[in-house]
């Protein structure tokens, strides 16, 4: 034992003679959203170089490859086999759902506000969602004035003017801290059919969003995919459990024993599998 305090006693010196580096927790990145780090480095001169891409609104960059946040902005293709217009300039949208119905009506996200265009998304306008992380809309292929919203923190909402005023629509789910709404889609055969993508579940409304029940497997963000030619017919692809299939319109689900990744649904005729 006296050997031991005598071998520390001896190194002692020569440990706290040293100038150690250290190593401080930086506040000054912001984490409001999604960052996606793939390196960093640092200079002879000790510069500290970051490289990836990120969601947040106020994350510190200098220089940035990634000129506009998460997004390159928005464009538009008027003919087929034309060039692609730049609409839109000052504004990032990540989420879009356009009016089947009327020409030039856009709903969107931009940095988690509901926003809407009317002009084809050469100007945009917020909307009076009480939300800050708006993640999805879906509009009434019957009735444009049928808007429907999706927002992580306060769950389902719906308006009936357009957009102008909007209500929740949580009647029958259980919210667990905050609502977990991720996306919502309509039947474009029976718009009264509404779907939705509730924390891990898929949930159904059989009554324009008044009453929510759960249905389908369970565990996985989903999307989902309409066979409009055969009314009733649904894909459903969860996360990590294949795709399945429903003949009941969301009623029951089956398992589909094909391999594929993705499936796009040609609303004139059939489904592609890949």
């Amino acid at each position: 034992m006296l050997r031991f305090v005598f071998a520390l006693a001896s190194l002692a010196p020569y440990v706290f003679c040293q100038t150690l580096p250290s190593f401080n927790w930086d506040q000054r990145i912001d984490n409001s959203g999604l960052d996606i780090w793939a390196g960093m480095g640092t200079d002879s001169q000790g510069n500290v170089y970051v490289a990836g891409s990120t969601l947040s609104p106020t994350f510190s960059v200098k220089s940035a490859v990634q000129a506009n946040l998460a997004s390159a902005g928005l464009y538009v293709i008027y003919e087929p086999d034309s060039a692609y217009s730049h609409v839109g300039t000052n504004w990032v949208i990540t989420s879009l759902a356009a009016d089947p119905a009327t020409s030039g009506v856009l709903f969107g996200v931009s940095l988690g506000a509901g926003v809407k265009s009317v002009d084809g998304g050469n100007t945009w306008s917020v909307l009076p969602i009480p939300s800050t992380a708006v993640q999805a809309f879906a509009i009434d292929p019957s009735n444009g004035q049928n808007v429907y919203a999706a927002a992580y923190d306060i769950g389902f909402l719906k308006s009936t003017d357009a957009g102008a005023t909007w209500n929740t629509i949580n009647n029958g789910l259980i919210p667990s801290g905050e609502f977990g709404a991720y996306d919502v889609w309509i039947d474009p055969n029976f718009p009264n059919v509404i779907f939705a993508s509730y924390g891990n579940y898929l949930i159904r409304s059989a009554d324009a969003g008044a009453n929510w029940q759960q249905v389908g497997p369970l565990d996985g963000l989903f999307n989902l995919y309409f066979e409009t030619p055969e009314p009733g017919v649904i894909y459903l692809m969860p996360s990590g459990y294949g795709v399945f299939k429903s003949v009941d319109d969301g009623q029951t689900f089956q398992a589909v024993n094909v391999p594929v990744t993705l499936i796009f649904a040609d609303p004139r005729a059939f489904s592609y599998l890949t």
